[in-house]
């Protein structure tokens, strides 16, 4: 996941800053390589924590109410 959104994150920030030129793929690859040194540690460390602060809130049991209406013809 980190390896996809880094990527993708860091082609788009590289097209708006840079736009399609030479210097693209340079550009990316540096951006990726860095954003992918932060969203590593990321996805491994502090997403699972997250996970565990918001379980304690939500149960996994716990589901959204329908916005469908049961309606029965007696």
């Amino acid at each position: 996941m980190s390896v996809f959104m880094s990527g993708c994150m860091s082609l788009t920030m590289a097209v708006v800053n840079l736009g399609l030129g030479p210097h693209l793929p340079y550009a990316w690859a540096r951006g990726w390589a860095i954003s992918f040194l932060v969203a590593l540690p990321l996805v491994c460390f502090i997403v699972p924590r997250l996970h565990s602060i918001v379980g304690r809130f939500c149960p996994e049991d716990c589901t959204p109410p329908s916005d469908s209406v049961s309606v029965s013809d007696e």
